[in-house]
């Protein structure tokens, strides 16, 4: 995680906005320790992230990520909304 960290402080000046498509992937309780993990640790340069894809099992992301994140995460069911709250 210290190099993930490392790497962002050296290549980000300002803090960014991340649109993540999930459709199509598999959520475990590993992967959502990990996600909390990386946002916890990217607070600095994150400014906000929608999230889209969250159906089915991973609509867990909805309840749970925003409960522990340290940046702010929303999620879309499309893409335009999401990009337009994120510049928003």
């Amino acid at each position: 995680m210290a190099k993930i960290k490392k790497h962002m402080a050296s290549i980000i000046e300002q803090k960014m906005l991340v649109l993540m498509d999930t459709t199509g992937t598999l959520t475990s309780p590993e992967v959502l320790n990990l996600y909390i993990d990386v946002t916890s640790t990217s607070e600095n340069y994150v400014q906000k992230t929608a999230m889209l894809g969250l159906t089915g099992v991973r609509r867990v992301f909805r309840d749970i990520v925003p409960r522990f994140a340290k940046i702010k995460v929303v999620s879309f069911d499309d893409v335009q909304q999401a990009k337009d709250w994120l510049v928003s």
